[in-house]
């Protein structure tokens, strides 16, 4: 028997269409089928055109399969623990003192471990390991679908024989699988104070929204998006900028409509970084930016195409947490039509985020060297208490 398909209309099919798995490229390519061209790619414009017309069996089941196939967007976070003691295995030190089981206990969860998670060295060096995992869980809020979504996540650390340090990365693409790298990171640095690689008292940094004065925030986030050290990847514009009101500042004039009432201000657009507001220093110690989006052009073994990297503090936008830590998350990879054939047989969509995620790492770090509270010994303009 054929299974009835009920299409999605109305706000239930704007709600589909506005999940994170459904790029901007896989709706242009459906209004673009109809010989629809809008005046921008951006969802905005995209999704209330597609809601008013409806989709089409075909339209729906190719949206559908995104997200049965959990394309969601790599979202990438880090902490580099240093000083640590000479060691010739870091998996082995994980291994006989790390306990995964409380972590990878999914009962009363509203998902199920896929499989059961290891932690291999990669490549054979035992000083590079990694533990992947994968969720199954089913969103009930998707009815009109009955689709049990999978998510994926890793946390992958490392130790630099030079500088002797440890960096942990963890890649999420939901709630549920951030939560479980939080815990399997947090394992791993509690087995190795055991094992006695790093000290009882080490701590783990990481880049978090309270490292910054107002100004050296906006200055840490412009530079990291459009920085040009990097051969691989080269910075076009851009696109969205997300902040609110630095409510311990008195303003001028110019910038009377910020209103410390406004909970938060996002611009949208193309080249925001020639905006007055953005563009002259004197203002950024009036607003609290944390969220930076730009376009770019990468360039990787022969793979040439676009993606949008967006570097924000979720947990401070979304709660006001000014312990929010830095996430970068790369989407809408586009590989140029010439590449495509050979990316299919080469590196997957992922891979790609990867070697991204990679070439911003050292930026990154010399820029929170360079503009947070410690470096430049300033605690001027400081963070405003957490808001609910």
């Amino acid at each position: 028997m054929t299974e009835r398909l009920v299409l999605p209309q109305g706000e239930i099919l704007r709600d589909f269409l506005a999940q994170a798995a459904i790029g901007r490229s896989d709706l242009r390519k459906i209004v673009r089928r109809r010989g629809i061209f809008l005046r921008s790619d951006d969802k905005g414009e995209t999704i209330p055109s597609l809601v008013r017309t409806g989709l089409t069996p075909t339209e729906f089941q190719f949206l559908l399969s995104l997200l049965e196939k959990n394309e969601d967007n790599p979202k990438f976070s880090s902490q580099i623990i240093q000083d640590a003691n000479d060691i010739t295995s870091l998996s082995e030190a994980v291994d006989d003192h790390c306990n995964f089981s409380s972590v990878l206990d999914t009962s009363f969860k509203n998902y199920r471990m896929s499989g059961t998670p290891m932690v291999v060295a990669v490549d054979g060096n035992p000083n590079v390991i990694e533990m992947a995992f994968k969720i199954v869980r089913r969103d009930y809020s998707k009815s009109f679908t009955k689709i049990d979504a999978e998510f994926e996540g890793k946390v992958f650390a490392s130790k630099n024989p030079t500088t002797n340090e440890i960096n942990i990365i963890s890649t999420h693409t939901s709630k549920e699988t951030r939560k479980i790298c939080d815990e399997i990171a947090s394992e791993f640095i509690s087995g190795l104070k055991i094992a006695g690689v790093v000290a009882n008292d080490a701590k783990a940094v990481s880049v978090r929204f309270s490292d910054f004065s107002s100004e050296g925030r906006f200055k840490f986030l412009q530079s990291l998006a459009s920085d040009k050290s990097s051969k691989f990847i080269k910075f076009q514009a851009i696109g969205d900028v997300g902040f609110k009101p630095n409510s311990q500042t008195d303003k001028p004039l110019e910038l009377a409509w910020l209103e410390d009432n406004l909970s938060s201000v996002r611009f949208r657009g193309v080249g925001l970084e020639k905006l007055r507001l953005l563009s002259q220093e004197a203002h950024h110690a009036h607003i609290e930016t944390y969220r930076i989006e730009a376009d770019y052009e990468f360039s990787f073994d022969a793979i040439n195409g676009t993606c949008t990297i967006t570097f924000d503090f979720p947990d401070y936008s979304q709660s006001g947490d000014v312990n929010s830590e830095l996430v970068i998350t790369i989407a809408d990879i586009q590989i140029f039509e010439t590449d495509a054939v050979q990316l299919k047989a080469k590196q997957p969509s992922k891979t790609i985020s990867e070697k991204i995620r990679s070439a911003l790492d050292f930026s990154k770090a010399k820029l929170h060297k360079q503009y947070s509270r410690k470096a430049l010994g300033r605690t001027e303009n400081k963070t405003p208490e957490p808001t609910n």
